[in-house]
């Protein structure tokens, strides 16, 4: 993803896949003075991943305004109510889908609110700060990390967990090499792995047709995050949020570096490339040999790998628009090698855009419906006949003038969708197509919100801004 703004400078996202479905979550949430960070590492499965990046930042909003402002109290009950909500969902789905009992995610999350970083996070993804200071009367930029790694391959978090489990000598085992929470699972805190956790789950008659039985005392693993609160300063210059696939090939310093020493614009995916470079020198192939491999074999060199590069120290970027306020939503970005090539992308985002300004509703110019039909296939066919029935809503806030925009959907239910024209959208069809798979550019709902936009055709209405503020809670 290209440099994108927020309320305190710029930030940058990639991402590479190397499950057969890809695992990790992402997104960013900007408005004129917060911004939201989330990286999700899942683990057995996407859908604890997708479950958190659905619903963890609402919880967060809607604590912190219900305790009076962001507060480490506030993303605590924001995590333990993620976690009940996607035990429910385990707990219901049980007689019909086993496997989703071991199903997990690590949560990292950083927000930016009122000159103060907070960080909260479950399991390995990392936040690593890079500030300036003087070393040996030389000016440079060191790394300082910002989160505990609740692994146990880290002693003291072996530590930790056998503290909590006194009675259980084999509560951590080494496995050829590498220590596990009962010879299972490295991580010792995440949202999900229920079999892990709650005894109705792990002594459920349908889980044990299909896993063993574990026995324990207590739940061998938690959902109470790690969270520290940091004061900004005028020397930190960004900070690199990413899942656990990035640090098992680059140091905190060497990302550190190589972020300070290199432009802005597409930082994300140079750290993964340089991830990706030192996992073909481990396992000695060439990285344009790797670069053609396919999707789950990929998981032989390395696993899912995100990264989100946020710079600080800019309070109020001049790039923003004003018109339209800093309110953004952004969700994973493409897989960096979904395509053959970088400039595919570069060249059909480069076409969408040229031709959609010369779109209407009803009458569209053949040249360019034969190429957006091309691009788009029969998503750009139902996006028009969602704008010829006048199914686009732009909601607009008063007095701030933001807005986003409601879609109805084709089935007989006729469904609303909140969504962003360019990078979000409620449906099914956003998550499945245009995130996990990254075979789409974006949903119908986006195409015909834009479409709309562009041909003057949407339906608008006009809300206070309190209520446009719950809305965009809700998408």
């Amino acid at each position: 993803m290209e440099l994108k703004p927020h309320a305190a400078g710029d930030f940058s996202m990639a991402v590479v896949q190397a499950n057969s479905k890809l695992e990790d979550q992402s997104q960013v949430f900007t408005s004129p003075s917060e911004t939201y960070i989330g990286v999700y590492d899942g683990h057995g499965g996407s859908e604890a991943s997708r479950f958190v990046n659905r619903y963890l930042f609402t919880y967060i909003r809607k604590f912190a305004m219900e305790l009076g402002g962001l507060s480490p109290d506030a993303i605590k009950k924001a995590f333990n109510a993620t976690e009940d909500d996607f035990a429910g969902l385990v707990k219901r789905s049980l007689p019909m889908k086993t496997q989703i009992a071991f199903v997990g995610s690590c949560c990292l999350v950083g927000i930016i609110s009122k000159g103060e970083l907070h960080i909260a996070n479950l399991g390995d993804s990392r936040a690593v700060l890079g500030t300036r200071a003087s070393v040996q009367g030389k000016n440079s930029v060191v790394a300082e990390r910002l989160t505990i790694d609740h692994n146990v391959s880290d002693e003291n978090v072996r530590k930790e967990v056998e503290e909590l489990h006194p009675d259980d000598s084999h509560v951590v085992v080494n496995c050829r090499g590498v220590w596990r929470i009962k010879g299972i699972i490295q991580v010792s805190r995440s949202i999900g792995d229920l079999y892990l956790k709650k005894p109705e789950v792990y002594g459920d008659p349908n889980f044990l047709q299909y896993g063993n039985y574990i026995p324990m005392k207590r739940p061998l693993l938690t959902a109470e995050p790690s969270i520290m609160t940091r004061k900004l300063k005028p020397q930190d210059l960004f900070v690199i949020f990413a899942s656990d696939g990035l640090w098992e090939h680059l140091s905190d310093e060497t990302a550190v570096e190589i972020v300070s020493k290199s432009p802005r614009f597409g930082i994300a995916k140079r750290l993964v490339a340089a991830a990706l470079q030192a996992a073909c020198k481990k396992k000695e192939i060439r990285y344009k040999d790797f670069k053609k491999i396919g999707k789950g074999t990929r998981r032989h060199f390395h696993d899912d790998i995100t990264v989100i590069v946020v710079y600080l120290g800019q309070q109020n970027p001049s790039h923003i628009n004003k018109n339209t306020g800093a309110f953004g939503c952004f969700m994973s970005p493409i897989d960096i090698y979904s395509y053959n090539s970088d400039e595919v992308v570069d060249k059909v985002s480069w076409l969408v855009h040229k031709f959609w300004p010369s779109l209407t509703a009803v009458i569209v110019q053949s040249s360019a419906k034969r190429l957006l039909h091309f691009l788009f296939g029969k998503n750009f066919e139902r996006a028009t006949r969602i704008v010829d029935q006048r199914g686009v809503k732009r909601i607009s806030g008063v007095p701030s003038g933001r807005s986003i925009f409601q879609v109805v959907g084709e089935s007989r239910r006729k469904e609303e969708y909140l969504c962003y024209a360019e990078h979000y959208c409620a449906c099914y069809s956003f998550f499945y197509d245009v995130v996990n798979r990254g075979e789409q550019l974006c949903c119908k709902h986006q195409l015909a919100a834009r479409l709309a936009a562009t041909t003057e055709a949407c339906v608008d209405f006009e809300v206070s801004d309190v209520d446009l503020a719950f809305l965009l809670s809700k998408a």
